[in-house]
């Protein structure tokens, strides 16, 4: 399953690219998911739970939008 993360919304709301430690927040087909630490370990724990959550065999692409 590809994972991809989006940082338009971010980029829209706060004028610059995500980045650092702080709390974060992912959406991702109709579900929030929220992890602090930095952005890299953040998107890991992201990937582990979707993949927790995703029906097995599930192979489309998933797009995560990293909230503002």
């Amino acid at each position: 399953m590809k994972i991809e993360f989006t940082d338009s919304e971010y980029r829209f709301e706060n004028g610059h690219a995500p980045k650092g430690y702080g709390c974060w927040g992912f959406s991702f087909e109709g579900r929030e998911f929220w992890a602090t630490g930095t952005l890299t370990q953040a998107k890991k724990s992201c990937r582990e739970e979707i993949r927790r959550v995703a029906p097995i065999g599930y192979g489309l692409p998933v797009t995560v939008n990293i909230l503002p």
